[in-house]
């Protein structure tokens, strides 16, 4: 029986199937850190959009896993002072 790891990993190594998986990819640990964050320290959205001059509704989107911009994570995990992602693959397109 595949588990669900290794059936990722098959997939994973044909090249087509990974580029679409990386241009659709919406959540990683990058964001679940920042939100958990958030959600932690009771960071209003508001707030925090008006600190890094940025939409309410761009985090709302990351928060909601609708979309995902890797340079407004950056920031965000710069801002929130977490490690930030060098390898996303969306960075990268």
């Amino acid at each position: 029986m595949l588990t669900f790891r290794s059936l990722l990993e098959s997939k994973l190594s044909h090249e087509e199937f990974k580029c679409l998986f990386d241009q659709e990819c919406n959540i990683c640990k990058y964001t679940v850190r920042i939100i958990e964050k958030i959600h932690r320290e009771k960071i209003p959205l508001q707030t925090l959009a008006g600190e890094l001059d940025v939409n309410k509704q761009d985090i709302q989107d990351l928060e909601d896993a609708e979309h995902c911009n890797p340079h407004l994570v950056i920031r965000l995990c710069n801002h929130l002072s977490l490690e930030a992602p060098s390898d996303c693959p969306k960075l990268k397109t």
